[in-house]
């Protein structure tokens, strides 16, 4: 997994651009974490601004998806563009390719989901719902987040009580890794982890001394 703390990126993003650029369109339009992006390729820029990380991402998934993601889409009825699918959710662990990063992933993104949700269950919801996310009736908590045009990520919660402790687990359609390798899938969970912390920390009242 690609750690998420200070890391020179240049030489990935480098590569990223380089990628992309055999077949992309002179500007792209593209969606990622409920902000809209306009991507020059010719002069490698994104408009706004992204983290480095952020931007290899997206890069990576433009070059797999061929820059098809700029073309309208319809919607399905929920806001929410219906993602091609395998009629088949699975799991991190199912992923090809996911067995080297699964401990951490655990670790650091589903068990940080569940300590969000532990601490303030409905902030963690509303920080869901501001990102766009869609709630879907199952276990105590599942919401379905577009992070990308064909890709979501579906964030279950199960509270615990005093006999078991609280439950997550995130889950995608069968087709995530004909967009993303698996290394980049576990940062996306990654990023949308830290989007959502940190909507958690903005909408809490500051301290009283």
């Amino acid at each position: 997994m690609m750690p998420s703390g200070k890391r020179d990126y240049g030489l990935a993003l480098d590569e990223a651009w380089k990628t992309l650029a055999a077949d992309a369109p002179a500007k792209i339009q593209l969606d990622f974490l409920s902000t809209h992006y306009e991507i020059d390729p010719a002069a490698r820029q994104f408009t706004p601004d992204a983290p480095a990380i952020r931007k290899i991402l997206m890069l990576h998934y433009l070059a797999r998806t061929r820059g098809s993601d700029a073309k309208e889409e319809r919607s399905d009825g929920r806001g929410l563009t219906p993602v091609p699918s395998r009629s088949a959710e699975i799991g991190f662990a199912q992923i090809p390719g996911a067995g080297a990063y699964f401990a951490p992933f655990r670790a650091r993104v589903i068990a940080g989901f569940v300590r969000m949700f532990d601490a303030d269950e409905s902030a963690a919801a509303e920080a869901f719902r501001k990102i766009g996310a869609h709630e879907v009736k199952f276990a105590t908590r599942r919401f379905v987040v577009r992070v990308f045009p064909k890709i979501d990520i579906k964030v279950i919660y199960w509270k615990g009580d005093e006999e078991m402790p609280s439950e997550g687990q995130i889950v995608f359609d069968k087709s995530v890794a004909d967009y993303l390798p698996v290394e980049d899938i576990a940062v996306c969970c990654e990023e949308l982890a830290a989007e959502i912390k940190k909507m958690v920390r903005r909408g809490k009242p500051p301290r009283s001394n």
